[in-house]
């Protein structure tokens, strides 16, 4: 059995949140809380007990962050500009 960190189980975790939360909030402006039963099904491997006590807050605080996110509102034309620098093509002779 491979030895995971909880920085690992962690970051798998709030990947799964981070999924679902997106997923609910295109469907929907408030998402709705989120399980973690939802995000151990797209697991490929069942999460322990110490990692699901670490994975209820994670999926809890992504979804409070959405939320207030949602509440600030942008200004018209507040967009960030990106500018796309051409890079030459190289061409072996």
């Amino acid at each position: 059995m491979s030895k995971s960190t909880r920085r690992d189980l962690l970051r798998a975790g709030v990947t799964g949140a981070a999924v679902l939360v997106s997923g609910v909030a295109s469907a929907q402006e408030t998402p709705a809380p989120v399980d973690t039963s939802a995000v151990e099904k797209q697991l490929a491997k069942p999460l322990s007990d110490q990692a699901k006590k670490l994975l209820k807050p994670a999926v809890r605080n992504s979804v409070n962050a959405h939320t207030e996110r949602m509440k600030f509102k942008l200004p018209e034309n507040s967009e960030p500009c990106t500018v796309y620098v051409a890079s030459p093509v190289v061409v072996k002779r």
